[in-house]
Order: structure tokens, then C-alpha cells, then sequence
């Protein structure tokens, strides 16, 4: 576990797991291997309902928006992101919080804005990856562990069909216009963190800045 991973990780009310930034924390933290569920094999109506999601996600061009984040422990969190596809996310943490998360295409930064502390990872060795790509394609980039449909709700769980990446993550998509509407993520070592998002604006105007990571930031190869 890397330096500013485990203090960020291990401190009060910071414990942070989830789809973007969460998840990608707490999956390149763990060290241990990837839970194991079944593939399964979608119905026709389950079929549909994936191509959906896929062409949602491909529909993205920019976003904002607010995020809330359950962890673990209960403890909760809040932040404001901001989305470019392909390949950049921004996800800024409400004070107290210090950590700020970058990916600007090819790196994920980590910055600790207090201790001044920040580290940068590969991009595609995060579930970042999955949602950000230029053409998105979840049936072919992740295995299907899970696919349920709830009060209009569609709930799809996902792993890494490299088996290189720990864990399971759960999108849930629904509303009248079919969108995002939370994940959870549940890291290699069972613990379940719960990321919602609300006020989402699409198609909006974002300063190219707002995604460029800091130069002097230690780049990370080995994130176990």
C-alpha cells in the first residue's frame, strides 16, 4: 500500500471506497485477490437493458455534478466532480476533507492538499478505466456477476475480467432519463462503500485546467 493511500485510507473519516475515485483507492490499496463470482449469462431483456447502459455512457460527452459517499464505518462525505469523456474526471472532496483526484487521460493524481502530498497512477489500472474509455463496452470489458431490476431500477454488478483489479462494482441506473444514479463498491476485503449522485448537469463547458495534474507529483507503478 502506497504512502498517501494508507494515511488517507486510515484516517478518521476518510475511509473511501467507490466507482471512481473511492473505488480506485481502495482497489489499488488492496492486496489480496479478486472475489469470485459467476459470470452470468443475460437474457434478451437483460441484453437490452445492458446495450442501454452502453450507449448512455458512450452519449456522455461532459458532466458535473454532486456526489454523497457512505463508507464502511458510516461515515459520510460529499464533493462536487466534474466528468470529460474520454478519459478525465476531476472529483474534489467538501472540507474538511483534503483529497483531491485527477485523471486527465492517462494518470490518476492524488493529491493530499494539506499535507501537500500527491502521487499519480496509471489509468488504466483503476476502474476509472471502464467508464472513461473512449467507446465503453461493459459486457466485453467486465464480467457480469449480477443483474437485477428494482422499482425501475436497473442494478448491474461487475468485476474486472482481467482479474488484475479486486473487487465488485455495482452501477445503478434508472430515473426518467436513464441515468447514473449511484455505485457500490465492494473492495477485496468485503468492505462496501455507496457513492450517489445528484444535481448532474450534462454538456457543459469545463475549463481544460480543471483536469491537469501536477507535474512534480511521484508517479506509481506498483499500487498492491
Amino acid at each position: 500500500m502506497t504512502r498517501l493511500a494508507d494515511r488517507f485510507l486510515n484516517r478518521p473519516g476518510n475511509r473511501v471506497a467507490g466507482l471512481f475515485v473511492p473505488a480506485m483507492l481502495l482497489l489499488l490499496a488492496a492486496a489480496m485477490p479478486a472475489l469470485a463470482g459467476t459470470e452470468m449469462r443475460l437474457t434478451g431483456d437483460q441484453q437490452v437493458e445492458l446495450r442501454k447502459i452502453n450507449t448512455y455512457l458512450n452519449a456522455l460527452n461532459t458532466m458535473r455534478g454532486r456526489f454523497t459517499q457512505l463508507g464502511p464505518s458510516g461515515e459520510f462525505t460529499e464533493g462536487t466532480f466534474y466528468l470529460q469523456r474520454p478519459g478525465k474526471i476531476r472529483f474534489e472532496y467538501s472540507p474538511p476533507n483534503p483529497i483531491l483526484v485527477i485523471a486527465d487521460g492517462f494518470w490518476v493524481g492524488i493529491e493530499d492538499r494539506k499535507l501537500k502530498d500527491t502521487q499519480k497512477y496509471p489509468l488504466s489500472a483503476t476502474p476509472l478505466s471502464l467508464l472513461l474509455e473512449k467507446h465503453v463496452d461493459i459486457g466485453k470489458e467486465a464480467r457480469i456477476v449480477g443483474f437485477e431490476e428494482q422499482g425501475g431500477d436497473v442494478i448491474v454488478t461487475l468485476e474486472a475480467r482481467s482479474g488484475t483489479t479486486p473487487g465488485q462494482l455495482t452501477l445503478i441506473m434508472g430515473g426518467p432519463n436513464f441515468a447514473l444514479k449511484q455505485w457500490i463498491v465492494i473492495d477485496a476485503q468485503g468492505l462496501k462503500t455507496e457513492v450517489s449522485l445528484f444535481d448532474l448537469v450534462a454538456d457543459v463547458q469545463i475549463e481544460p485546467k480543471l483536469f491537469w495534474i501536477n507535474d512534480n507529483m511521484v508517479v506509481k507503478t506498483d499500487y498492491r
